[in-house]
């Protein structure tokens, strides 16, 4: 049976997946609805990263392996953006 910290670190771990996919998917969508949520995404998730890091804990272990909100959220700065 799961104790208490592990299944809120669970929840946690699934929450910050879910904004990931979902911030990624809204980066790639013009409309102002869009462009509102990938920045509401884009705070969510840097202050995900920000306090892993005064934690010193690995964004692996948060899941958000390999994700960068600058380059992947931020307009100019996006993979996709040309």
């Amino acid at each position: 049976m799961l104790d208490q910290e592990r299944k809120m670190a669970i929840i946690l771990e699934q929450v910050l997946q879910a904004a990931v996919e979902n911030g990624r998917e809204a980066a790639r969508k013009s409309d102002a609805f869009s462009q509102g949520s990938t920045f509401a995404y884009y705070d969510l998730l840097t202050i995900a990263l920000e306090n892993a890091e005064v934690l010193e804990l690995d964004p692996r272990e948060i899941g958000m392996l390999d994700f960068d909100p600058d380059k992947e959220l931020l307009p100019g700065q996006r993979r996709d953006a040309a």
